[in-house]
Formats: C-alpha cells, sequence, structure tokens
C-alpha cells in the first residue's frame, strides 16, 4: 500500500510537473508564436513600406518621364518650327539673291534703245545742221521780197507795155512762172518747218525716254540698295535662328541624356525590387514553413502530454478502483 502511495504520489509528481513543463512548452511556444508573427508583421509592413517607396519612385521617375517627353516635344516641336523658318529664310535669301543678280545684270534692250536713241538725235541735228545750212530763212525771205518787188515791177511794166504796146500775153506767162517759183519756195518752207517741228517733238520724246531711263537707273539703284539691306537683316535672322537651333540642340541632348540616365535609375530600382521581393517571398516562405513545423511539433506534443496525461488519469483512476476494492 505503501509502495502503491509513493508510486501514486510520484506519478502525481510526475504529471504535476508533466503540466508544469507542457504548461511552460505552451506559454514558450505561444510567446514564440507570439514573436513569429510579430516579426511576420513587421517584416510585412516593412516590406509594405518599401513597396510603398518603390511604388512612389516609380510614380515620381514616371512623372518626371511624363514632364521630360513633354519638353522633348515641346522641344522637337520648337525644332520643327525653326527647321521650317530656317527653310523659309533660306528661300527667301535665295530669291532675293536671285533677284539681286538679276537687278545687277544691266538691261539688254537699253543700252540699244539708248544708242538708237543717240543716233537718231544725232542724225537729227545732222539733218537740222544740214537744212539750215543749205536754207538761210533771211536771205530766202529776202529773195521773196525781191521777188514780190521784182513781180509788182514786173506788173507795173506789163501794164504799161499793155497799154503801150499790148503785151499782155508775155506778162501773164511771167506772173505764171515768178507765182509757180513762189509757191514752190512757200511750200519748201512749209516743209521745213513741218520737218521742224516734228524733229522738236522727236527730241521731246528722246528727251522724255532719256529721263525716264535715268529715272528707272535710280529707281533701280535704290532697289538693289533695299534688296541689300534686306538681305542683311534676313542673313541675320537666320544666324540668330541658327544660335537659336544650336541652343536647342543642346538642350535636347541633354534632355535624352537625363531622360536615359532616368531610365536606367529606374530599371535598377525595379530590379532591385524585384531581387527583394524575390529575397522577400524565399523568406516569408522559410518563415511559415518554420511556423508550420512549430505548429505540427507543438501539436504533436500537445498530443503526446494529453495521451500521457489521459493514461495517467486511467492509471489513477485503475489504481483506486483496486484500492476501493481491496478495501
Amino acid at each position: 500500500m505503501d509502495n502503491f502511495t509513493a508510486f501514486f504520489d510520484a506519478f502525481e509528481t510526475r504529471v504535476h510537473y508533466g503540466n508544469e513543463n507542457l504548461l511552460q512548452r505552451q506559454q514558450s511556444n505561444t510567446m514564440k508564436q507570439v514573436e513569429t508573427v510579430a516579426c511576420l508583421k513587421e517584416k510585412i509592413a516593412r516590406y509594405k513600406q518599401q513597396e510603398n517607396e518603390q511604388r512612389t519612385k516609380r510614380e515620381n521617375a514616371e512623372h518626371q518621364r511624363k514632364e521630360l517627353m513633354g519638353k522633348l516635344s515641346k522641344m522637337r516641336a520648337k525644332m520643327s518650327d525653326i527647321s521650317s523658318a530656317l527653310a523659309r529664310v533660306a528661300g527667301s535669301e535665295k530669291q532675293l539673291r536671285s533677284h539681286i543678280q538679276y537687278l545687277k545684270q544691266p538691261a539688254t534692250s537699253a543700252p540699244q534703245d539708248i544708242a538708237a536713241i543717240q543716233e537718231l538725235k544725232s542724225n537729227v541735228r545732222v539733218k537740222l545742221k544740214r537744212r539750215s545750212d543749205a536754207f538761210d530763212l533771211t536771205a530766202l525771205i529776202a529773195e521773196v521780197q525781191a521777188i514780190e518787188q521784182q513781180g509788182k515791177e514786173r506788173q507795173k511794166m506789163s501794164e504799161e507795155l499793155h497799154e503801150k504796146f499790148g503785151y499782155s500775153s508775155a506778162q501773164v506767162v511771167d506772173n505764171e512762172m515768178l507765182q509757180e517759183r513762189l509757191d514752190s519756195i512757200q511750200n519748201e518752207l512749209s516743209s521745213i518747218e513741218d520737218e521742224r517741228t516734228k524733229l522738236a517733238g522727236q527730241k521731246y520724246a528722246i528727251d522724255n525716254r532719256l529721263m525716264e531711263i535715268t529715272s528707272q537707273e535710280e529707281n533701280s539703284r535704290k532697289e538693289i540698295a533695299a534688296v541689300e539691306s534686306e538681305l542683311n537683316d534676313v542673313e541675320h535672322q537666320a544666324l540668330e535662328l541658327k544660335q537659336k537651333q544650336a541652343e536647342v540642340e543642346a538642350q535636347i541632348a541633354s534632355t535624352s541624356l537625363e531622360l536615359e540616365e532616368m531610365r536606367a535609375k529606374v530599371k535598377q530600382d525595379e530590379e532591385t525590387l524585384q531581387v527583394s521581393k524575390k529575397d522577400h517571398e524565399n523568406k516569408k516562405l522559410g518563415t511559415l514553413a518554420e511556423l508550420e513545423k512549430v505548429e505540427n511539433d507543438f501539436h504533436y506534443q500537445s498530443d503526446q502530454m494529453l495521451e500521457q496525461l489521459e493514461n495517467g488519469r486511467n492509471a489513477v483512476e485503475e489504481a483506486q478502483a483496486e484500492a476501493r476494492s481491496s478495501l
């Protein structure tokens, strides 16, 4: 009986220690589980924070990329406008140079017209001089007056002869001859006057033509000066546009380089994020496997302890039953 009591006490002590050990293990497992869950939560929070930071970086990089692409599009549009302006300036410059070259060339018809006019003017002057030398109007008028006086005298003599001798027929013939000569001289004078009037009109036309040619030459010189001034302005504008084009090209090159660096950085961040995600997934899987193993061990030990406890209780009940039956 004493042995049984000692055995029973030892068994109760062992069950008590087993319960305490089980409780300690349960508490330890609970603490480990809490610590593991807290660690996992911390890791998950850190991962989420890193993911948010990476998302923010990607969004910022995408925003910067869009801004850079917008700037690049604006610069390309501006570059296209500058190229169009340069093309227009080049066309205008070519047209102005062609116009200047055309204006600088002497007119093909003007020298011929001037030579013809000068030749006509010289011929008119020679002809006028010849006519003037051939016909002295003063002497001609004096001769006409002398002929008229002579005609009057002959008329008087004819009348006297007609009265005295009846020579009227001869007088009529003389008068007709004198009248014909006088008419011829008057016709020639009229022709000379008409020719002088015609030559004066031609001289006036020639002078007007010379004045017109001189005015055209002056206008051409002024136009050439204006075109040269405009060409200088166009060349200055083309130089400014080329400088602006160089600045825009430099800015485009800088922006393109910055964009490439940004793309490389984003790509590197994405690769780093992928590696971090992969490591986190691996750690997460390892932690879950470890936690599952701990839970399985805990359940297995709990089941073992419960089975031992149940066996101990059964043994105690059997011992108590035997003790009661023995009494």
